[in-house]
């Protein structure tokens, strides 16, 4: 219960409230609470209306690397084509959730993952890092979350890593493969993870060569040496490969 009354004021620091203070004091105008919020309401819907490109309140304006930047290790990210995104850092579901008692962790993980897909609907990408400096934490803890995220819920986020195909990303190829082997076509696979049709060609490939190798029954460490793939994504599609096509491993 303390931990509700602590956050409850926070829903009233806005512009909003501000406004609506103002017509009451300034302009003494008399009413219910609902006439003057009627009033703020409106008066909110034609700042929006005439002037679209303002900044408000709780978002912060960033740029972001342009998700359609080229892909992989060989270029920095100087030179790389950026584009500007706003992004809501203080809502009124985020305040809401903390005055509802609602657990800390939980709504920073929601938080840090609405980040993401925010910028990604904007044309851009961020990284762990770039989320971090935004949510203050750790770039290692925002990785954390998303990994966490995308195991439970079985969805692509797009991070930069992930869209861009940098990193250590085996949770989303194991996704994507998962998809495949559920028989999603790989067009929509494309489509319902964000990634080409060319990455998720490449994954499936990458899998039916280390299923043809299993057939053969040849370990992990010769699989590497055939395949040149990492012996952590080798051991992923073993597992994908006796959970949903092959003998039960003993």
């Amino acid at each position: 219960m303390k931990s509700k009354k602590t956050y409850r004021s926070v829903q009233y620091k806005n512009f909003r409230q501000a406004m609506i203070h103002l017509l009451e004091t300034d302009f003494q105008i008399l009413g219910s609470g609902q006439v003057l919020e009627l009033l703020a309401d409106n008066i909110l819907r034609l700042i929006q209306d005439y002037y679209p490109d303002r900044v408000p309140p709780g978002t912060t304006l960033i740029s972001a690397i342009s998700k359609d930047a080229p892909k992989g290790h060989h270029r920095g990210v100087k030179g790389l084509p950026q584009v500007p995104v706003k992004l809501d850092v203080i809502t009124e579901d985020i305040i809401r959730r903390y005055a509802g008692g609602e657990r800390v962790r939980d709504i920073k993980k929601s938080y840090v993952i609405d980040l993401f897909t925010q910028a990604y609907r904007q044309g851009g990408v961020l990284s762990c890092s770039d989320v971090a400096i935004l949510a203050k934490m750790s770039a290692a803890t925002i990785s954390k979350y998303v990994r966490e995220h995308m195991t439970t819920h079985e969805e692509i986020i797009p991070t930069r890593g992930f869209i861009h195909d940098i990193g250590p990303s085996i949770s989303h190829k194991g996704i994507i493969v998962g998809k495949y082997l559920q028989g999603t076509l790989p067009d929509k696979i494309a489509r319902q993870t964000n990634h080409s049709q060319t990455a998720v060609d490449r994954y499936i490939r990458d899998y039916e060569r280390v299923k043809l190798c299993l057939t053969q029954n040849m370990d992990t460490t010769l699989i590497h040496r055939t395949t040149g793939l990492s012996t952590t994504l080798i051991k992923r599609y073993t597992e994908l490969y006796h959970t949903n096509e092959g003998e039960p491993h003993e």
